[in-house]
């Protein structure tokens, strides 16, 4: 019903191409598949506690609940609320509506939910159906009778996908129905609000849970109506969820100290290199700033030709080599990361490199993992899903405006000790110096703030080397030519590198809530608090306030501690006459359960005695009750790191139909006399007949051509693919395709906005559409590599016009804006935010992004 040029034409023998074949379209088999080993950690563990606390899944509940879970990018947070809602959802009659503003995003997601779907089998269930919907995956049409449904918001608030909401839902989404929104601080704009308000007349008891990692970095309007939107505010006044009105919260800084982040040392390198002057920045430039907040793409690509530039990037990693180890780089664009590739290989440096237009990236991601180089650059395929534990060090040579992708990149070497990663992480942060355009957005910010300190810049430390200056070149380069270009390329320029940001441990303290707080505590600071300790007497006799304590103890300490958390230790010293209990990384180190449990392992053989032994080392060990809380929780991370990792093995069964084609039947003629009788603004004046297709057609559903001579209006016919007579198509799937047809035959030539209306006041037309686009998921159709057009039927001497066609598994609603099938106008979807664009669009005009793939 969608018109195609000829490379859009998907067929119809698959239902839709690329990678989510059979696999992706057919249930799990639960009994036979394997999930990962994978485990949930301590925190991971508390997260869920709250979710079944907080939310009423009894199905008995006539309320909306609306709730937030807020945990930082790097904690598993996908892990943890695809666990919960297998467990406490789908497992119980759930149907899982989840929704993301990127592409990427439905990938992690998808694959979250298969890895852990065995975990079903302890409830009964035998099998699983999951659906991926986006602009890449499949469409809205074709989701129906899935268990969990991952969609982009683009592909469900557009106003094709719309009309399916309903039958994405079933019935059991009407009765039983969780709405995840993942970077739920995205909820509050028109598309989420549009959808979420159709899904809540449909089920108004619907359950409404928002992940994020930042709920404050917003606006104050926008934040305020996230807060309501998500009951934040309700919940505070009511004392429900935790003190600030979550579900549940844990902090980086927290993560830090339980040893599942790695400990992330922080470092500036400041290129000196000026903005404005060494890349020639024009009004326009200055305009897409203003308003997107990031660099324009011809920006980015001379960024990307700075051979100088990328000298200072290689040069740090050398004079470094054996501290950083194995290295992800964020690279500006596509041409950074060849250039980037191409300069480390000159300097001896094994590299490699993953974008969206070179093929294996898998592959060459695998490689990483396996060690067999040692730095990989990428763009943004690293930022999300990608799971490369023993990450020593990331480079950031990218400025950004993004919250979510700022988090992300730091988040990719994040991983801690008790997650399977490194004790810690370098971060390497490249800056430009830009008097006209401000990053507000600080790496050095992001990693102070997960522990909740403030930094200032440190001394420098200058080192000088060659560096290339670069002139006004075309906007986008051919390769060869970019090469040459960037060889060509010579200068003189300083870089500043500055001290690195160190925490070496932490006093736990209790708030005015008696809540526990963890005050980190820096190399440049620990010198303070032990001045503390040595005059405490002096201070408890003084009852000095914190703002003096900080002006004597740290005044020769860069990175100041908060005057709060200085306050709270000064508490603790008045109360009871002592500082807090303060703790090291180094005794954290000491205590990682892979050593604990290999010690248990060898003096013990049973698990009752290994749990006994665990019991009196807990109880022995003030710092284990510090990070673990509870001793079951201690336990079961220890057992955990004794088990093997093991990836998930998943199988899918094809559980289509046969499906049987017969010859007429249905009576063509008969069903256009109905469709005419019940539309009487559609004529059959001048066709000729309406007739079955001799054999089955790949391309399309129904054709209607038309044949003119030098002084005629022209005769119609209309064609019916002999796909369709079927006893498995009902008969009012026949009449909706004689009618579209019948559209066309009576001037709605174009699929534009006026076709569209009169096609979906069709009674039922959702269902119908439906339907035949998932024809090829619910039905083995068995057809061959032929197209037919008829053409041998026609004589010579008249001139034929396809004036309308149905194709099976169209997407027009999202590759053209409604075009007929002569002038179609191509477009694509930015893959970072889901935007659309015409098919020739170098980048995003909404984030800003590369789009040239």
């Amino acid at each position: 019903m969608y018109n195609y040029s000829k490379n859009e034409i998907r067929d119809i023998s698959t239902g839709y191409g690329g990678k989510y074949g059979v696999i992706y379209r057919s249930p799990i088999n639960i009994k036979e598949s394997f999930a990962y080993s994978r485990e949930l950690m301590s925190h991971q563990i508390e997260a869920i506690e709250s979710l079944n606390k907080y939310f009423n899944l009894s199905g008995k509940k006539n309320v909306q609940q609306n709730g937030l879970l807020v945990m930082p990018t790097g904690s598993g947070k996908t892990f943890t609320a695809v666990n919960w809602l297998l467990n406490s959802g789908v497992a119980y009659g759930y149907r899982i509506l989840w929704l993301a503003h990127r592409q990427e995003l439905i990938d992690q997601t998808n694959n979250e939910f298969r890895n852990q779907a065995p975990s079903l089998a302890k409830h009964g269930i035998n099998k699983l159906r999951i659906i991926p919907i986006s602009g890449m995956h499949l469409k809205m049409s074709q989701a129906s009778r899935y268990d969990i449904n991952i969609c982009s918001i683009s592909s469900v608030a557009n106003k094709y996908g719309y009309r399916f909401i309903r039958r994405l839902l079933g019935a059991p989404g009407l009765e039983k129905l969780i709405v995840v929104i993942d970077e739920a601080h995205h909820a509050v704009s028109p598309s989420y609000q549009k959808v979420l308000k159709r899904i809540t007349q449909l089920n108004p008891n619907r359950i409404l849970l928002g992940l994020t990692a930042t709920p404050t970095r917003m606006q104050d309007y926008d934040r305020k109506r996230l807060f309501d939107m998500f009951n934040v505010t309700v919940n505070v006044e009511n004392n429900i969820g935790n003190t600030k009105g979550y579900i549940y919260e844990v902090t980086l800084k927290n993560l830090l100290i339980s040893g599942f982040l790695a400990n992330p040392i922080y470092k500036k390198i400041e290129t000196n290199i000026a903005g404005e002057i060494e890349y020639l920045i024009t009004e326009d430039d200055e305009a897409f700033f203003n308003k997107f907040g990031e660099l324009s793409e011809k920006l980015k690509d001379q960024i990307a030709k700075s051979s100088s530039r990328n000298k200072i990037i290689v040069k740090q990693y050398l004079d470094n080599k054996n501290k950083y180890g194995k290295t992800i780089i964020f690279a500006v664009n596509q041409n950074h990361c060849r250039a980037l590739c191409e300069e480390f290989r000159s300097a001896g440096i094994k590299c490699d490199y993953v974008i969206s237009d070179k093929s294996g990236a898998q592959e060459t991601i695998r490689e990483f993992k396996e060690n067999k180089f040692e730095v990989l650059i990428n763009v943004q395929i690293l930022t999300e899903g990608s799971d490369i534990p023993d990450v020593e060090t990331v480079f950031l040579t990218r400025q950004t405006n993004s919250d979510s992708l700022l988090m992300q990149m730091i988040g990719r070497g994040l991983r801690g000790p008790s997650a399977g990663g490194t004790k810690e992480v370098n971060i390497i942060d490249f800056h430009d110096t830009w008097d006209k355009f401000s990053f507000w957005l600080n790496p050095e910010q992001v990693v102070i703030e997960a522990t909740e300190e403030k930094t200032q810049l440190v001394k420098e430390k200058d080192s000088n080397y060659n560096e290339g200056i670069i002139g006004r070149k075309s906007e986008y380069t051919p390769w060869d030519i970019y090469i040459k270009l960037y060889n060509s390329m010579k200068a003189n320029v300083i870089s500043k590198e500055f001290d690195e940001v160190l925490p070496v441990g932490w006093y736990s303290v209790l708030n005015e809530n008696g809540e526990d707080v963890n005050v980190l505590v820096y190399e440049d600071t620990l010198y303070g608090f032990k001045e503390i300790e040595k005059f405490k007497e002096k201070f408890i006799k003084g009852k000095v306030n914190a703002k003096v304590v900080i002006s004597i103890c740290f005044n020769k300490a860069i990175t100041k501690p908060k005057e709060n958390e200085v306050r709270l230790i000064l508490d603790k010293l008045y109360e009871d006459g002592e500082m807090p209990i303060y703790y090291t990384f180094e005794e954290r180190a000491l205590l990682d359960p892979k050593i604990i449990a290999a010690k248990m392992n060898r003096l013990f053989v049973k698990d009752e005695d290994k749990e006994e032994w665990l019991k009196e080392v807990f109880e022995s060990t003030p710092l284990l009750k510090e990070l673990y809380k509870l001793f079951y929780v201690f336990k079961k991370t220890v057992f955990n790191a004794c088990k093997l990792r093991r990836d998930a093995e998943i199988k899918s069964e094809d559980a289509r139909e046969e499906y049987k084609i017969v010859d007429n039947m249905y009576d063509l003629e008969e069903l256009l006399d109905e469709v005419l009788e019940e539309n009487i603004f559609l004529n059959k004046d001048n066709l000729l007949s309406i007739e079955w297709s001799d054999t089955v057609v790949k391309n399309w559903l129904a054709l209607c051509c038309r044949w003119t001579m030098e002084d005629e209006e022209g005769i119609y016919k209309i064609y019916v693919n002999k796909l369709m007579s079927s006893p498995q198509v009902d008969r009012e799937v026949i009449k909706y395709l004689i009618y579209h047809e019948l559209l066309h035959k009576n001037g709605y030539f174009k699929h534009d906005d006026k076709f569209r209306e009169l096609e979906w006041k069709y009674p039922n037309s959702e269902e119908l559409d439906g339907f035949m686009d998932e024809m090829a998921i619910r039905y083995k159709l068995n057809i061959p590599n032929k197209e037919i057009t008829n053409e041998n039927e026609i004589a010579d001497d008249v001139i034929t016009e396809i004036v309308g066609e149905t194709k099976l598994n169209s997407n027009d609603h999202i590759l053209s804006k409604e075009s007929d099938a002569q002038n179609t106008k191509k477009y694509k979807f930015c893959r970072n935010c889901g935007n659309k664009l015409p098919e020739d669009a170098n980048f995003c005009d909404r984030c800003g992004n590369d789009t040239r793939y």
